[in-house]
Formats: C-alpha cells, sequence, structure tokens
C-alpha cells in the first residue's frame, strides 16, 4: 500500500495475481478450476460469433462462469467525434476501449459435476428483485450458450425466465 519499501520478488505459495473483468488488480489464493478450459472456451466461441458483444468478456470462478457485456461507449464516442480536432482523432480512435465498463449479464452454473449439466440464468434489473434469476432447464453448456447468449445486449434478453 505504500509507494517505497522493499518489494516481494516472488508470489505467496498458493496465490496468484488475478485481474477481474473491471480492471481491478488482487493478489488472491488461487481457486480450484471446476470448470474446464473447453467449458470456458465454448462460452467464448458463442460470444465471439456476434458482432454486437465485440468485447466481452468470461470470468470462471469456482462452479460459474459469468458474461460480462461492454459497454462501448459508441455514443459517447460519436459525440467526441463531432467536436474533437482532427489532429486528435487518432487518439480517439485508440481511447475507447479504456471508456469501455462491463455488465455481468449472464451465468452458466455448474450444477451436475458428473455429467458436465450446467444452469443459465440472467441478472434482473426490477428494482424489487436486482439479482440473478434462474432461466430454462439445465443442460450441456455448448447447447445452453448457443439458446441465451445471443439475447445479451439485446431487448429479447429482458423476456428470458
Amino acid at each position: 500500500m505504500k509507494a517505497d519499501g522493499p518489494l516481494a520478488e516472488a508470489l505467496p505459495r498458493g496465490f496468484e495475481i488475478y485481474e477481474s473483468p473491471h480492471g481491478q488488480v488482487f493478489l488472491r489464493k488461487i481457486l480450484p478450476k471446476l470448470i474446464s478450459d473447453d467449458e470456458l472456451a465454448v462460452v467464448e466461441r458463442e460470444i465471439d460469433r456476434f458482432v454486437h458483444l465485440k468485447g466481452s468478456r468470461v470470468e470462471r470462478k469456482l462452479k460459474v462462469l459469468t458474461v460480462y457485456v461492454a459497454d462501448r461507449k459508441e455514443h459517447l464516442i460519436k459525440e467526441l467525434r463531432q467536436v474533437t480536432p482532427w489532429k486528435l482523432m487518432a487518439h480517439l480512435d485508440r481511447a475507447p476501449k479504456d471508456l469501455w465498463s462491463y455488465f455481468a449479464e449472464l451465468q452458466f452454473v455448474l450444477v451436475d459435476d458428473k455429467r458436465r449439466l450446467f444452469h443459465a440464468r440472467r441478472y434482473c434489473y426490477r428494482g424489487s428483485i436486482d439479482d440473478w434469476i434462474d432461466i430454462g432447464e439445465r443442460g450441456l453448456l455448448p447447447k445452453l450458450a448457443k439458446q441465451y447468449i445471443k439475447h445479451l445486449d439485446r431487448e429479447s434478453y429482458f423476456e428470458l425466465f
């Protein structure tokens, strides 16, 4: 927490450097990987199929894969382009990722370790709820990812129950 002093030469055993989808960096205990790299890749590949989800991130934490949708601030960039001198446009083209923010919108929760079944849930923004709600039936991750990721950042998302 201080700007000066001795630096650590190595990470403590059993710890890792972790960066959250929001860009915060932590030193934390290494978490077990209960969801495989292949399962994580299934969700990432499905997100990559949709241009409107460019920049979205997936966080793996114990039995939960959380999809964070990027708010790319395109409306702000568009407004800035109208008032930015042409000499500074190159800076504006490089800056947008610094302006992005991320919102947790969809989760896939591992509910059956043996059969590798997941349950999908979405974030509910009703003032009386403001929490995760289950949607659909449990199933295999590729099927659930294909079924639900296409709704992210679309009006149809709010119809998922």
